[in-house]
């Protein structure tokens, strides 16, 4: 995948996780729950999602750059 197509999956992941946690936050502020609550909630549905995705293309960054010769 190129580069280019990366960079903009991580920044839409990133854009994805700021505005679920803005919508917890709003959620929390028209209901009886603490926004906390929701936003730990928020978070714990996403992390596992996010951290497989960060595990991934750091061992495609240490494939492409074994590749090249680029020392560690």
């Amino acid at each position: 995948m190129p580069d280019i197509i990366q960079m903009s999956l991580i920044l839409l992941s990133l854009g994805n996780m700021f505005l679920l946690g803005l919508l917890a936050d709003l959620a929390g502020r028209h209901t009886p729950l603490p926004w906390v609550t929701l936003l730990l909630f928020a978070g714990l549905m996403v992390g596992p999602v996010i951290t497989r995705r960060v595990i991934n293309h750091v061992k495609n960054i240490n494939q492409h750059s074994s590749a090249r010769g680029v020392n560690d």
